[in-house]
């Protein structure tokens, strides 16, 4: 009897099998039958001294049948809490613990997207905040409403914590960052619509250390070879003003002795942002100019040596060139600036020895510069 017992019990391991026999059948078998049943409810409502029931378990070591099973059988499993400080669901669990399949297969049965934990933290969030950023690519590619990753994400950019820029920034640069081919990332036109410009704008905006900053800044310029990109940052009306900022603000650091500041870096990337807007479209460079933006170029040559910061002058003299390239008004605003055209002739020649320059990127760029600048003249 014992052995067709165990036999019977292998044989209808599904419990909606069981219930079935159960029902329909009145052998001693049958009330075993159910009380395996209650036994196996009983046990996945069971918590261990973390507050995990079976399936946030089973969730957070991507225990696949486990997840299936216990739905299967009550589907209130789902959106089960965890009896601890954090209340998870499996979905949550799933997250937490950087288990892409188990979230894959927890949103496809129907679990709750817009779950948040007992601090208020969503899916997206919490996925950013463990980095687990295969997941935050998932929940872009599934683009459901109730996760909205995109307006998330950019929240945290403009944040005043900078934990948090990190954070989101850890998620978006693979996300936002050139294709294999040096194209723009097939993601511009959704990082666009929901605000990366703004976002980017408004993190560089706030008193946040400069790493933060330059991280940021790094993620819009990924994007701005895009005409629509450019766009959009013209038309912010914060934009150019808050960049060219960042000039006076580098030339306070380097005044103040703070080596935190990471001057070469930032002149870097303002000089190959002012390059990418002003080289598109003539009147792009008016807009620039007129913003201040040759201003804060010039500014930058007082601040970069050409012996240890080539390649950051470099950037700044092709963005000068660019700026001014075709117009007579742009090429004398040059020689008002206090840093001006001789300026520039001097970094032909190095500073300590006043030997030629035999950086070939700077060399190139100061030639067409200065090329730019006489052209008409």
């Amino acid at each position: 009897m014992l052995k067709k017992r165990l036999a019977g019990k292998e044989m209808f391991k599904n419990i909606a099998t069981q219930v079935l026999v159960a029902k329909n059948t009145k052998n001693l078998f049958n009330a075993n039958t159910l009380r395996n049943i209650r036994e196996y409810y009983a046990t996945m409502n069971e918590y261990d001294e973390h507050g995990y029931a079976p399936i946030h378990q089973s969730a957070q070591r991507s225990l696949l049948k486990s997840i299936e099973k216990f739905v299967q059988t009550n589907r209130n499993q789902l959106e089960l809490e965890t009896q601890d400080e954090y209340k998870f669901t499996a979905f949550l669990v799933a997250v937490k613990y950087g288990q892409i399949t188990a979230v894959k297969l927890l949103t496809d049965l129907g679990s709750q997207l817009d779950a948040t934990t007992a601090q208020g933290l969503n899916a997206v969030e919490l996925a950013a905040a463990e980095g687990h950023t295969d997941i935050v690519d998932y929940f872009v590619t599934l683009n459901s409403p109730k996760l909205q990753p995109w307006p998330t994400l950019f929240k945290l950019l403009a944040s005043l914590a900078e934990d948090d820029v990190h954070t989101a920034a850890r998620c978006l640069k693979p996300l936002l960052q050139e294709r294999a081919d040096g194209s723009v990332s097939r993601h511009w036109e959704a990082a666009l619509s929901n605000g990366v410009v703004p976002a980017v704008i408004a993190s560089l905006k706030n008193d946040i250390d400069t790493r933060a900053k330059l991280t940021s800044f790094r993620l819009l310029l990924h994007l701005t070879p895009a005409p629509a990109v450019q766009s959009a940052i013209l038309a912010h009306p914060d934009a150019l003003t808050v960049l060219n900022r960042l000039v006076d603000t580098t030339a306070a650091a380097n005044s103040a002795g703070n080596s935190s500041w990471n001057a070469p870096a930032l002149m870097r990337m303002l000089g190959r942002l002012y390059r990418l807007l002003s080289s598109s479209r003539p009147e792009q460079a008016s807009v620039c100019v007129k913003a201040g933006g040759l201003g804060a170029l010039c500014r930058c040559l007082g601040l970069l040596s050409g012996e240890s910061e080539p390649d950051a002058l470099a950037e700044v003299v092709e963005a000068i060139g660019a700026m001014v390239k075709g117009n007579p008004s742009h090429q004398s605003q040059v020689n008002k600036e206090p840093t001006n055209i001789q300026q520039l002739v001097s970094f032909y020649r190095r500073s300590s020895d006043g030997q030629p320059c035999l950086h070939k990127g700077l060399l190139f760029a100061l030639t067409h510069c200065v090329a730019s600048l006489a052209e008409g003249h």
